[in-house]
């Protein structure tokens, strides 16, 4: 069980080897998309406050996660 990040691109292209940021309520993760475009964080689910990829807002706001959730997000760089 674990939480991850779908990257894609403003074309619906996952992104590959991008940089992942969480900042959780209680702590951060950091990861890098695999070739499908997907950052496995490899923790249980929570509240997400922010997500960030290469550096780029991606998610601002509150936002639970469950413990095999997939969040999609979209890098529009």
């Amino acid at each position: 069980m674990s939480v991850k990040i779908l990257v894609t691109d403003r074309n619906n292209r996952p992104i590959a080897n991008a940089k992942v940021f969480v900042k959780w309520q209680s702590g951060t993760s950091t990861e890098y998309t695999n070739s499908t475009g997907v950052a496995d964080l490899r923790c249980s689910g929570g509240l997400i406050e922010s997500i960030s990829v290469n550096n780029y807002s991606v998610h601002e706001g509150r936002i639970r996660v469950g413990d095999n959730d997939t969040m999609p997000v979209q890098l529009n760089r």
